[in-house]
């Protein structure tokens, strides 16, 4: 039974260009659908259709059908029963104070009687698993309960169909499984049909019943996984980058079969090596940091929000080295955003120090003319939710407010890192519309912050805050929303800008994004930094916080920690031959070139495929 239908969807935003059209689809009751991707391709707009009250104002056409009647003609009352609609952002959603009285608002709202809310209070809490947190209150909860909670309280309404915009960007990938998993439980248990879009639902394409893919306005319907990850293989589209590592994997192994989990790609790895000796092989080594003064230095620092809360840092030690990239990661609720609240100096320790080093040596990193006052004058920090940045009633007021406040020289050096000549006799004149076009948003100039979609509005932050042209720069969540495309897109941009002397300090819960980039990571656990190595080290060490790819290579190529570091051993052992020593280890990027920088729909690799290219190491 068809419990959606969508027939000849059309949308525009006032006075924009058609933003998907002629979009014709089916949900099946009971079933689970992924709605994928592009940012910006309008994902989370169509998502909005499905709640009559959520759907954004501009030109609409076609007709959505919910079991057969029109989705409009439903009352607000059966809508809110039978639709349930979990946002990007937790906080977004939570509008009580404690848990038990956010699960209690739904029902009240709809008029249940105080005997039926108790008991569907009570089930909802133990089902999920919430009793021991039941009287928190919601300030307390880590980003993974916030979305626990988002789903319960939904829930407690019994809705049949069930609609999720990225639950998983703000979790660590232990929480996201575990969420997964909740979801699949759901769906199997109560036979809620689920629609999901999310840029990390890689481990959900083998549980869907069928996968929605939104691109360039048009809809391509696919039942199965595999057909899906070898059309976008055929097709070289950016967003192959997103498969699992597993499929990535056994893709290279053998051409013909292509797998989406851990499991069946490690059997496929112990087969291809099997009669091989892999000891012999070359093993990847993280290059050693340069003994110079750290960026910034933390000692004993200690914090705690109140003066009866427990320690979120407890004498917390750590070096950030100057001009890399290093990476904080933990659970959620580890306290890494506090953690870089506390260096940006907008939180104030309960003791330690926070120092400088690099800048009080005179190693100053970009516009070191700043620091010549204070050392966080040229600090610059992403928040989680880079709406705060904004203010505007435009994307084009707020950053011509941004360029206004600078000097001409600063402006000047943005033109020469973000700028392009456009005119055969020179340049134009260089503004804050020409410094979008690198972030591919200058089709945004005009559109509300509040309207753009979550990678959209996650690469305008990062533009405000590299306005600044900072010489430390704290990245909370930078990755989040983005497609595995943009995230290596931004994590090449901020290699150059490390090379040209920035140094960058990033909270991420996506170990892939790490491994590619870091030149450090943290591991922040119960307040205290438990682990601060190279990458390759870092997750080698570790069984369940690391890469899938580390997870499949396991004992048989023990030092490989993405899908191309398995291909270049797998490729080097076949054709027998060695690079010399001296070129060891390969560059950790080897495969997907010719990206152009955040350029969402002509992001085209020059050939999605594993390339042997070999570097000093």
């Amino acid at each position: 039974m068809e419990l959606i239908q969508a027939k000849q969807l059309s949308f525009a935003y006032p006075e924009s260009e058609l933003l998907w059209k002629d979009l014709s689809f089916s949900l099946k009751k009971g079933s689970v659908n992924l709605l994928l991707g592009p940012a910006g391709a309008g994902k989370s707009t169509l998502l909005r259709h499905f709640i009559p009250k959520l759907t954004p104002f501009g030109r609409r056409g076609g007709e959505i059908l919910y079991a057969g009647k029109p989705l409009a003609a439903l009352s607000p009352l059966e809508q809110a029963e039978k639709i349930a609609f979990v946002m990007q952002d937790p906080e977004d959603q939570i509008v009580c104070d404690s848990v038990w009285h956010e699960l209690a608002f739904a029902p009240e709202n709809i008029g249940l009687a105080e005997d039926k809310m108790r008991l569907r209070i009570a089930e909802t809490a133990n089902f999920f698993g919430i009793q021991s947190w039941f009287k928190k209150r919601t300030y307390e909860l880590s980003g993974g309960e916030k979305r626990v909670l988002n789903l319960a309280s939904v829930l407690v309404l019994r809705p049949e169909l069930l609609i999720l915009d990225e639950p998983l960007a703000r979790l660590d990938p232990i929480a996201a499984a575990d969420f997964t998993a909740l979801l699949l439980r759901v769906n199997r248990e109560l036979g809620i049909t689920i629609l999901l879009s999310d840029h990390r639902a890689g481990n959900l394409l083998e549980e869907a019943s069928q996968i929605l893919f939104l691109d360039q306005g048009r809809m391509h319907l696919y039942k199965e996984a595999e057909s899906f990850a070898r059309a976008l293989l055929k097709a070289d589209h950016p967003y192959a980058r997103g498969l699992p590592d597993a499929a990535l994997i056994s893709r290279t192994l053998n051409p013909e079969t292509i797998v989406f989990n851990v499991r069946d790609a490690q059997n496929m790895l112990r087969d291809a090596f099997a009669s091989e000796k892999t000891k012999d092989l070359p093993h990847f080594e993280d290059p050693p940091l340069k003994e110079e003064p750290p960026a910034v230095e933390v000692s004993d620092l200690s914090f705690r929000y109140g003066a009866r809360d427990p320690l979120v840092l407890d004498h917390l030690k750590m070096h950030v080295p100057q001009g890399k990239i290093s990476f904080i990661m933990g659970g959620n609720g580890s306290g890494k955003s506090t953690l870089l609240q506390c260096i940006a100096g907008l939180l104030t320790p309960e003791m330690g120090k926070i120092r400088f080093p690099a800048a009080e040596a005179g190693k100053k990193g970009l516009r070191s003319k700043f620091f010549d006052k204070s050392p966080r004058a040229k600090m610059a920090l992403l928040p989680q939710n880079p709406r705060l940045l904004f203010t505007g009633q435009s994307l084009g007021e707020d950053f011509s407010l941004f360029f206004e406040s600078l000097s001409p020289d600063d402006q000047e050096t943005l033109k020469k890192s973000y700028g392009k000549e456009t005119d055969e006799k020179g340049t134009k004149p260089f503004t804050a519309r020409n410094f979008l076009e690198f972030f591919a948003l200058e089709e945004k100039w005009d559109t509300h912050p509040g309207d753009l979609s979550g990678g959209e509005l996650q690469r305008a932050g990062l533009a405000a805050v590299l306005m600044q042209q900072p010489a430390i720069l704290l990245l909370d969540e930078a990755g989040k929303a983005l497609t595995a495309a943009e995230k290596h897109a931004l994590g090449t941009l901020l290699q150059k800008l490390c090379d040209e002397g920035m140094t960058v300090l990033a909270v991420s819960h996506d170990p892939d994004f790490a491994a590619r980039f870091a030149a450090r990571c943290f591991f922040l656990f119960q307040g205290e930094i438990v682990a601060a190595e190279g990458p390759h080290r870092f997750f080698s060490d570790q069984y369940f916080y690391t890469t899938d790819s580390c997870r499949i290579a396991g004992d048989c190529l023990p030092s490989a920690i993405l899908p191309e570091e398995v291909a270049a051993l797998w490729h080097a052992l076949n054709t027998k031959i060695q690079p010399p020593a001296s070129s060891w280890p390969p560059s950790r990027s080897p495969s997907f070139y010719g990206l152009s920088i955040f350029r969402n729909n002509t992001i085209l690799p020059s050939r999605f495929c594993w390339r042997k290219r070999w570097r000093s190491g």
